[in-house]
């Protein structure tokens, strides 16, 4: 319900932007990523700043194979994150809702800390977080069906999860005939990509803070075949 609940203030035009303040002097109503344009609803998905986030988040789903996906405007992803349609306006698939949603909910509450915590708004460490969460909201899901198909075979009346049940699920979380599970390994892999990225921007600013010049590349030693 937590990552529910900022989707459905984006739908109802309820998220708490600085635009809604008509108090405030418009000088100050400026977005808290890009501090250019006023920050409204549609903007806060369509800054700048935002759009790798979205991109990658468009560049996962893809992979994982989710078909019909909207283009990567900044018209139709905004339509992507209100409505959670594909490209024939009907719903995505439930792996699709719950990543748009989960990246949404991340993406606003580090808009919030660019104020409680005085903290540069971060699309690498957003994306992190979505797939970590992802992975939780899956594994989570995971468990409960593993549990319960272990409890029933206690009984009389032993419970397997249906073809429904497990086509539902995918293609983020794979379910198998007896209960057991795995997370889509494309979330390992994009998690393992960013915290990486993530690593190597830090350690570019600690040097950059620290007055050191990064050294050129080592060669490669010459082919002694």
């Amino acid at each position: 319900m937590t990552h529910e609940k900022t989707w459905f203030k984006l739908a109802h035009r309820g998220l708490n932007v600085k635009n809604h303040h008509r108090s405030l002097d418009p000088s100050k109503r400026k977005c808290r990523m890009c501090d250019r344009a006023n920050e409204t609803m549609e903007h806060i998905i369509t800054c700048g700043r935002a759009r790798p986030l979205w991109l990658n988040i468009h560049a996962l789903l893809e992979e994982m194979g989710e078909p019909n996906l909207r283009d990567t405007t900044s018209t139709e992803i905004l339509i992507t994150l209100i409505t959670n349609t594909t490209i024939w306006g009907k719903p995505a698939s439930e792996s699709a809702r719950a990543t748009w949603r989960i990246a949404l909910r991340q993406h606003y509450a580090a808009i919030v800390r660019t104020e409680t915590e005085n903290k540069t708004y971060n699309w690498q460490e957003v994306y992190l977080h979505t797939l970590q969460s992802l992975r939780t909201v899956a594994t989570d899901y995971g468990e409960r069906v593993k549990l319960k198909t272990e409890r029933s075979s206690l009984t009389s009346k032993p419970w397997l999860p249906g073809h429904k049940q497990r086509e539902k699920a995918e293609p983020l979380l794979w379910i198998e005939v007896d209960g057991s599970y795995s997370v889509d390994n494309k979330i390992q892999d994009h998690t393992t990509r960013i915290t990486a990225a993530i690593a190597a921007k830090r350690s570019r600013t600690n040097r950059n803070t620290l007055g050191v010049r990064a050294l050129p590349p080592r060669p490669f030693p010459p082919n002694m075949g």
